[in-house]
């Protein structure tokens, strides 16, 4: 699944806006990759 890897690429660094196509995530990679993103992240907008 691609939510634990961007998980850990949105905590590693500052981006404030990602707007990305085509993860494949769909509802189940979507739980796993709120369960999985740190709290306190510089992000303020997520348009997957």
């Amino acid at each position: 699944s691609m939510a634990v890897p961007l998980s850990t690429f949105l905590s590693k660094c500052r981006v404030q806006r990602l707007n990305i196509e085509a993860t494949g995530l769909g509802p189940s990679g979507f739980d796993d990759l709120e369960k999985a993103l740190p709290s306190g992240l510089a992000l303020e907008y997520l348009n997957i």
